[in-house]
């Protein structure tokens, strides 16, 4: 788990939201991997069956495997968020209790991560945990973005990898070019080299800026996680935590 900067009171804010008692009501989840499981947790789920590997780089990418099938059979709910490459199977190939598929949007705009905790919370009926979390992660990006905003940091124009557009925006960016989530050709590199960006931010899950870095090398690059798996990362405000700390420290 990464190491948190914040005060001691937020911190405790943050952790210290208490889990619904488990009972013999408690709905089983299952999520296609780290992110949507982070959803599911700060909705209030407590033990969450994660499909795609935690350390994986490209978990949109997880085949279902045999073994998989009897966790979602079994599960009162199944969280995705529609681009894994499991979906289609998910909706033909397998027979589900009825109303199991729930799909969620997942970015770091504060509206969604909001919108979607909450649409979990109420299958799960911990609405009450839920508003407490996204209260924690609100918490959190204000200060990240403080932060930003006292040292200077947010403000080099950026140019972003698409999957990185919201966090970026909710930090105080402003993004003078988008590049993804094809790879770059050389039109685009044309373009995006012609911008009077100071820092490109790339997506560690789809790593593509080399090309540009490559012919602006002067250009401050970071690498950003959008799945919580890699880099002791499981929950939404960890992956806040971890993204805020390779901008904070960007040349």
């Amino acid at each position: 788990m990464i190491k948190f900067f914040l005060p001691l009171s937020i911190l405790l804010l943050l952790m210290g939201c208490n889990h619904p008692m488990r009972n013999k009501t408690e709905k089983s989840v299952v999520a296609t991997n780290g992110w949507t499981a982070a959803f599911a947790r700060a909705a209030g789920a407590r033990h969450v069956v994660v499909l795609a590997p935690a350390n994986m780089v490209h978990p949109s990418e997880y085949e279902l495997k045999a073994s998989d099938i009897q966790s979602i059979q079994e599960a009162d709910l199944f969280v995705y968020a529609g681009y894994e490459s499991m979906v289609e199977k998910l909706q033909t190939g397998i027979k589900l209790k009825e109303g199991v598929l729930l799909r969620i949007e997942t970015d770091y705009r504060l509206t969604t991560m909001e919108k979607s905790i909450k649409t979990i919370a109420e299958k799960l009926g911990t609405e009450s945990y839920a508003t407490q979390s996204i209260d924690s992660i609100r918490q959190l990006m204000g200060v990240c973005k403080e932060k930003l905003s006292q040292s200077g940091q947010n403000k080099k124009a950026v140019l972003a990898n698409f999957f990185q557009q919201s966090i970026l925006q909710e930090l105080g960016y402003e993004i003078v070019g988008l590049f993804g989530p094809a790879p770059l050709e050389v039109a685009d590199i044309d373009r995006l080299a012609r911008t009077q960006a100071r820092l490109i931010a790339d997506n560690e899950h789809n790593l593509i800026s080399e090309p540009i870095a490559r012919i602006k090398p002067e250009l401050a690059v970071v690498t950003l996680l959008n799945f919580p798996g890699l880099h002791g990362t499981s929950s939404l405000q960890e992956v806040i935590q971890y993204n805020f700390l390779q901008l904070q420290k960007a040349k």
